[in-house]
């Protein structure tokens, strides 16, 4: 049988089976289809190192990849069709990830346990536990036994069954095509280089080797504009283990795997939705790095585009990425600018409150031709030493730096920095600046920036009852930020924030303080109001308050809400937290959220 014969029978055998698996992992007709025809074509281009093996495994673990790639980006899509099990759809994607997949692999991809958890790369106590705990889960959440269950599961075939899949040499085709632009634009850029910089360095000699190519991009260096002479990086640029130790010298490292798929578009990190910024990278180089026991991980990618434009363009998506971050329980903590004689880097550093919860630091760094990325993660709260961070991911670009002939400097100072702004209304609070509410482990939402309706003012208490509609007010406009997917909040629940903009900051001084004396004397004026945990919010170049406020309802019962007002130059912005019942910020939290409010404020004038 030929290699073709072997791919277009497995295709045919399989196709159905895993599209319904997929489809029941994502909940999305079209994503699992799109997923699913997309898997097969990337089995198709390695099945040379496929066969042999169990190829519907591979082909089920990247369409699974794809789907978490797609959702991620739309977090709160839910295209459930009219004759799909909506309630069995709803009652699998409330399971976490893990469980939901080894779930769909037991029932609608037939597999048996020991194969699931191989698949997953996970040990059999843990796949059986995650099973059961998915099972009991949807027992309890459907309210009927695991035959039946196991039943309706399984009919989730028949919901794609009338879906349109392409011939197996339509996919074998597409697939080719992929691999041959990527290779066509390889030469192509090879046979630029050498036409860009062979003739003058070489007297007219067009073959001569790259190594007398004299152009070479220097990393940070004072001319950007050097073409970059790439063939000099490879996977030694990469990190040491024992420069990564300097992380954390208690631990022991190891180096977890080492990539240059410029195809593989499975993301290395939180926040982005897929692997590379550079949607057509010349090179790329990605090393996974953790510790033993499993506690940390860094992950270090260098991409090198074809040009310096393209390459400015992947740094500019990758700054995006994190500063839009839209993931359950993960927001933004701090941001530093690293200060370097030839070119700055930037930091972030990110927290997520899931279980287990991890801190992590991201290293972005950009020059020429190269845009290179390093991701620190530890478990728990405690925020890494931003210093020595700085260090490592100046270590990072080093290497790079020496081989491209650049100028590398160990002279570095790390300051901290405003976020980075969003994609929309960067002067408001974003998705990523939200802290967790509660145990809920749900995407929180953000609405547009608008007028307010009718003037009324959203952010505004009973106490303040603050109006902007005054003539001495322009630029006002409101935003609302909620969770729609948490069923344990009140479906009217929305923090609430506006931003307006006041004749000088003399007049934003005046406006907050007539807010600060209206709310810390509303006891006197509303008699069922209590303040408490009144909190000075300062900063630098911005200044303001935040209070706790309640309102007695009845006998022995009180609403609670949050709200505070910080300026900064002309602007003013006030945000309230609406009650929320049991899960609610606390007096740090809100505190933060107020700081970040007062740091957005600086993007008011952009």
């Amino acid at each position: 049988m030929t290699r073709v014969d072997e791919f277009d029978n497995f295709y045919r055998a399989t196709r159905r089976r895993v599209l319904a698996t997929t489809y029941a992992l994502c909940g999305d007709r079209q994503v699992a289809r799109d997923a699913t025809v997309d898997a097969y074509q990337r089995a198709w281009r390695s099945w040379g190192s496929l066969r042999g093996r169990d190829p519907v495994a591979y082909v089920r673990d990247q369409a699974a990849k794809l789907t978490v790639f797609n959702r991620s980006t739309h977090p709160l899509r839910r295209r459930h069709e009219e004759d799909s099990d909506h309630a069995l759809l709803d009652a699998l994607h409330k399971l976490d990830y893990d469980e939901r997949r080894i779930v769909t692999l037991l029932t609608v991809a037939g597999v048996d346990l020991d194969d699931a958890t191989a698949e997953m790369q996970v040990d059999d106590a843990v796949g059986m536990e995650l099973a059961t705990n998915a099972l009991t889960a949807l027992e309890k959440a459907l309210g009927q036994p695991l035959d039946i269950l196991e039943r309706r599961l399984t009919q989730l075939r028949e919901t794609v069954e009338g879906l349109d899949l392409p011939e197996p040499d339509q996919v074998r085709n597409a697939a080719k095509r992929s691999g041959r632009r990527n290779s066509v634009l390889l030469v192509a850029g090879t046979v630029i280089a050498l036409f860009a910089g062979g003739f003058a360095a070489t007297n007219g000699d067009a073959f001569e080797t790259f190594d007398a190519v004299p152009y070479r991009e220097k990393i940070g260096a004072e001319r950007p504009d050097i073409i970059l002479d790439s063939h000099n990086i490879d996977t030694d640029n990469l990190l040491s283990l024992a420069q990564v130790e300097r992380l954390n010298p208690e631990r022991e490292w190891k180096v977890d795997a080492t990539e240059t798929d410029t195809v593989n578009s499975t993301p290395y990190s939180t926040c982005p939705p897929t692997r590379f910024a550079d949607p057509d990278p010349l090179k790329v180089f990605v090393r996974a790095y953790s510790t033993e026991p499993s506690a940390e991980r860094v992950a270090q990618s260098i991409e090198v585009s074809r040009s310096q434009e393209a390459s400015e363009q992947a740094y500019g998506t990758l700054v995006s990425w994190y500063a839009n971050c839209a993931h359950p329980r993960t927001r933004l903590i701090d941001s530093y600018t690293v200060k370097r004689p030839f070119g700055d880097f930037s930091i972030l550093r990110l927290q997520s409150y899931r279980e287990p919860a991890r801190f992590i630091s991201v290293g972005l760094a950009q020059s020429g031709t190269v845009t290179s990325t390093l991701i620190h993660e530890v478990n728990g709260t405690e925020p890494t030493d931003v210093a020595t961070f700085a260090r490592s991911l100046n270590d990072s670009v080093a290497k790079v730096c020496a081989d491209s002939g650049g100028q590398c400097t160990d002279e570095i100072t790390v300051e901290p920095s405003l976020p980075p702004g969003t994609e929309q209304f960067p002067q408001f609070l974003s998705v990523v600046d939200m802290p967790p509410l509660g145990r809920i482990d749900r995407v929180w939402a953000a609405g547009p920036a608008q007028a307010p309706n009718g003037g009324l003012n959203p952010a505004a208490s009973l106490c303040d009852k603050t109006d902007f509609s005054a003539e001495t007010f322009t630029e006002v406009a409101t935003r609302l930020i909620a969770i729609p997917d948490a069923t344990e909040l009140p479906p009217e629940f929305a923090v609430a924030q506006t931003v307006a903009r006041t004749e000088s900051p003399a007049a934003a001084e005046a406006t907050v303080a007539d807010i600060a004396a209206k709310v810390d004397g509303c006891g006197d004026t509303e008699l069922s109001a209590q303040i408490d945990e009144r909190q000075d919010i300062a900063g630098d170049g911005y200044a303001g308050v935040s209070w706790r406020l309640s309102f007695e309802t009845g006998r022995d019962q009180r609403v609670y809400y949050r709200m505070g007002v910080v300026r900064r130059g002309p602007h003013v912005t006030q945000v309230l937290a609406p009650p929320s019942g049991d899960n609610v910020f606390s007096a740090e939290e809100f505190t933060a959220l107020m700081d970040r409010a007062g740091q957005r404020l600086a993007y008011a004038d952009q």
